[in-house]
């Protein structure tokens, strides 16, 4: 264990920050490194020890070469994941608790992370906003406060991705709220507004009605009638699946406009 205490303090100081590493680091390895810092410095080697706790299968074993249970980066992505829907799934779950991996928790992370992405999309479509002209004043203090806190709730991730949808349902001006969110996400690095922009930039056209498939269409009435009852989850969900096949849908004064993609 005396390589990761010399090779801290040669390289950062004697004492550090942020010490990180997995709650199988508790018992031997961390506390032979702080006894070694104790010895050798006379103080602890670090102002926080941060653990996390292991990603773990559906029968609740750790994820782990060993066990060959584990699932690649590479084998995700061919699978039609983004690494950023990985690095959402992950946040959806405090790091000091385990988390179970499964393909369909993924999926749905997946979803959530589009549908956000979609509406930052929508809203700079609708707004005119130019990403490149916001800056950390335009942000809302209050909701900055709110993220703040739940940082220092043991970082509450989970509260601040649910964060990020309340500020784009409030009825605060585009230009707040897509500055707030892109402050959020240099926390969070999930590439919200890069994503939005690289969707806003895709190659489409508007679509008449005869271009457009039954299935399409039957996805698109089901969502109008959502919209009328007020079932905005729903008519997110169903909006996100026309995205999946291809259609974008904006919402004007008119009613639903698609976008062949």
């Amino acid at each position: 264990h005396i390589e990761c205490t010399a090779m801290m303090s040669k390289n950062l100081s004697e004492r550090i920050d942020i010490h990180t590493g997995g709650t199988d680091h508790i018992p031997v390895h961390h506390t032979n490194e702080r006894a070694q810092n104790y010895g050798a410095f006379g103080q602890d080697g670090a102002n926080f020890w941060v653990h996390n706790e292991m990603v773990v299968d559906s029968s609740g074993d750790k994820a782990s070469k060993s066990k060959k249970n584990i699932i690649l980066l590479d084998e995700i992505i061919e699978k039609g994941f983004d690494p950023m829907d990985l690095r959402y799934y992950y946040l959806t779950a405090n790091y000091s608790k385990p988390i179970a991996f499964s393909e369909e928790g993924l999926e749905n992370s997946k979803r959530s992370r589009l549908s956000i992405i979609r509406k930052i999309s929508d809203l700079v479509a609708e707004s005119g906003a130019d990403l490149s002209s916001i800056s950390e004043k335009d942000t809302l203090s209050d909701y900055l406060d709110k993220f703040e806190k739940y940082i220092k709730e043991n970082l509450n991730t989970s509260a601040m991705l649910a964060l990020i949808n309340e500020i784009l349902s409030s009825e605060r001006s585009a230009k707040a709220k897509l500055a707030s969110i892109r402050e959020i996400d240099k926390v969070l690095g999930i590439k919200l507004l890069e994503d939005s922009a690289v969707l806003e930039g895709s190659s489409e056209s508007e679509a008449s009605e005869s271009e457009i498939p039954e299935n399409v269409q039957k996805i698109l009435r089901e969502r109008e009638v959502a919209k009328e009852e007020g079932n905005f989850d729903s008519s997110d969900k169903l909006r996100d699946r026309l995205l999946d096949l291809g259609y974008k849908v904006i919402d004007d004064k008119n009613g639903q406009r698609v976008l062949k993609l």
